[in-house]
């Protein structure tokens, strides 16, 4: 078989980040937390792909999704958290991605790349205790 021959299975780093963030979310003892801390949620256990799910529904108030990403700041030093992040990130990054697809001159991998760079540039950049976090992160 030549080298040229196989077929790259790696995916792109979205892709990456979304399959650790899956398995950093898997039940039993995956990632969590306790709904009582933030507004607007019941006061119960929310694995963290549950609450990605809350968060993008059109119900969830502004104060709830702020208070989830204050605490995903303040969380940022514990790679485990960085990873989650970006995990709750992923259904804007897709969308960000596939809004510039159309006018993006190179592969679609390398633009998922620069997404997650941006996203992660900015994170990184936040001050602990920032609000109005989900609006600074699209």
């Amino acid at each position: 078989m030549a080298v040229h021959d196989f077929e790259d299975t790696t995916g792109s780093a979205l892709d990456l980040v979304e399959t650790s963030f899956l398995s950093l979310t898997e039940s039993p003892g995956g990632l969590g937390v306790n709904g009582a801390d933030f507004p607007g949620l019941a006061d119960r256990w929310f694995g963290l792909r549950e609450l990605r799910v809350e968060m993008t529904r059109p119900q969830a108030s502004w104060a709830t999704r702020n208070a989830v990403w204050v605490f995903l700041l303040a969380a940022r030093d514990v790679d485990a958290w960085k990873v989650a992040a970006v995990g709750m990130a992923m259904p804007a990054l897709r969308h960000i991605a596939a809004t510039l697809a159309p006018v993006y001159r190179g592969e679609a991998a390398d633009l998922d790349a620069e997404v997650l760079t941006g996203f992660i540039d900015v994170y990184a950049g936040l001050p602990a205790g920032t609000r109005g976090i989900p609006g600074r992160l699209a």
